[in-house]
């Protein structure tokens, strides 16, 4: 079960350097965020760590956003937890079957106010104390 109280947002990208980017808007709005490279057990990090929300890429290398985007909604621990999409193939990702198992998506570049708004207002809950 995800911890609501929590204030952590995980990053997934492999582009290192945009994930530092969300990282630190993240943490301009008073999350804790990490990022993780792609090669690490995504999983194991969003439920070890206690990740409020997951911000995923969806084109990586070595494993897609697509698998991990499963492994997160079969597995009791992380099934409800807000994941926000920001890719590349965000237009193409909403027509398929796996959009309506994420609480938002956006294309690349971010619109940065507008996601900003969005992660705010999935994690709410975080805030209210």
């Amino acid at each position: 079960m995800m911890n609501i109280k929590s204030r952590r947002v995980l990053v997934v990208d492999d582009d290192w350097p945009f994930a530092e980017l969300l990282v630190e808007l993240c943490q301009g709005m008073g999350f804790e965020a990490r990022a993780v490279r792609v090669g690490e057990s995504v999983w194991e990090a969003a439920t070890s760590w206690g990740a409020a929300a997951i911000l995923l890429d969806l084109m990586m290398p070595e494993v897609d956003g697509f698998d991990i985007l499963h492994q997160l909604r079969d597995h009791p621990a992380t099934h409800d937890l807000p994941v926000i999409v920001i890719s590349a193939i965000a237009d193409t990702f909403e027509s398929e079957p796996a959009a309506q198992e994420v609480q938002a998506v956006f294309p690349k570049p971010l619109n940065i106010p507008r996601f900003l708004q969005t992660l705010k207002d999935l994690t709410a809950p975080a805030f209210a104390t």
